[in-house]
């Protein structure tokens, strides 16, 4: 059986809040609300009031929540 995993992030790159919003299709809002309940990873990197993600931890947590697990 194989697995096909999607990448949407490149793995040493940072990912800024509105991108990762536009990846995972939902609003920045959603976002981070799953950041303050703990249902998505907290951000690598905070820059001021700018929350970033590294790639590898957003593909890691896609590949834990995709369907067909």
């Amino acid at each position: 059986m194989s697995v096909c995993m999607i990448k949407l992030f490149v793995s040493d790159h940072l990912y800024s809040t509105s991108t990762v919003a536009k990846r995972l299709d939902v609003k920045n809002q959603t976002l981070l609300k799953w950041v303050r309940s703990g249902t998505f990873p907290s951000s690598s990197l905070r820059k001021g009031k700018s929350l970033w993600w590294l790639g590898s931890v957003l593909n890691t947590w896609i590949q834990e929540h995709s369907d067909g697990e």
